[in-house]
């Protein structure tokens, strides 16, 4: 289930300056080292482009490191934790949303990022395919590095083929609180249903 800040946050014009962004928890498994070794191979137009990853974790000073070994250190932001509100802010401004995991069950991350109307890269690491498709967003092999600096260019050149509108209106559909609750509900009836009809 996703806020319904997300779904109400109002679509703003984005600035040329290209935005992505990632929000997760600063851990190996969040493949956050291989996102940026994808970035520093990627073929942007100088000073186009930036990255704003949100969240800390064990793995932040390597990261770090990484970053500033490849030169990206003005390209390339580790903001730290961030509260939800600053979380639809950062969302709202950004161009692309990515998730680079090397494993997922579900992401809610994906879906707030759709649920504001933007499209993501993600790995196909599990659960990613149930909900990106060919109008939100691109999925990649984990651990990619060409398919996934190949995706960013993409979207990068391509970003407005994906209706912001449409984006937005697909996930409301399916995972709004509404939603989520109604068939949360039909669960419940139906669990009720064959209780008082089993003689338990």
């Amino acid at each position: 289930m996703v806020s319904d800040d997300f779904f109400t946050c109002p679509l703003i014009e984005k600035n040329d300056f290209f935005q992505f962004v990632s929000v997760g928890t600063l851990i190996k498994g969040k493949g956050y080292d291989f996102l940026i070794n994808s970035f520093s191979q990627t073929q942007f137009p100088e000073k186009t482009w930036k990255l704003l990853i949100v969240g800390d974790g064990p793995e932040r000073d390597n990261l770090y490191k990484q970053i500033t070994h490849l030169g990206l250190e003005n390209h390339i932001f580790l903001l730290g934790k961030k509260s939800k509100n600053d979380i639809v802010s950062i969302l709202a401004k950004s161009h692309a949303f990515i998730l680079p995991s090397r494993g997922e069950n579900f992401s809610v991350a994906i879906i707030e990022a759709l649920s504001i109307g933007i499209p993501v890269v993600a790995t196909d690491c599990g659960g990613t395919k149930e909900s990106i498709n060919n109008s939100n967003g691109i999925l990649v092999p984990v651990d990619d590095t060409s398919s996934m600096s190949e995706s960013l260019l993409y979207m990068f050149n391509n970003i407005l083929k994906y209706n912001a509108s449409d984006i937005r209106k697909n996930s409301k559909e399916r995972y709004s609180s509404s939603v989520i609750g109604n068939q949360l509900l039909a669960i419940f009836d139906n669990v009720l249903y064959r209780k008082d009809n089993c003689g338990c």
